[in-house]
């Protein structure tokens, strides 16, 4: 992560059964480049998901407020995405 100058990383835990040490992995993000502020920007960041999707392509979305393209970056079963949010 050093060696991208990451900006910031992000970790999520599955629903909390109740128990600290037996939380489990979801999902993982880590900025690469990111500019502007929280309503207008750009975030560059890689995603690892704990569940892999076996069939994942790439995606554009334009919710209105933000353009978001993914893409897996492993093959299948993919953990692994590249994600740039436009807003």
């Amino acid at each position: 992560m050093k060696a991208v100058d990451a900006q910031w990383i992000s970790v999520n835990y599955a629903a909390d059964n109740g128990a600290q040490e037996q939380r489990q992995l979801s999902r993982v993000r880590i900025a690469v480049h990111a500019t502007g502020s929280v309503m207008s920007g750009v975030v560059v960041q890689f995603i690892y998901e704990a569940a892999p999707a076996q069939s994942a392509r790439y995606e554009r979305k334009d919710d209105g407020s933000a353009v978001i393209e993914s893409e897996p970056v492993t093959a299948s079963p993919h953990h692994w995405y590249w994600q740039r949010i436009d807003r």
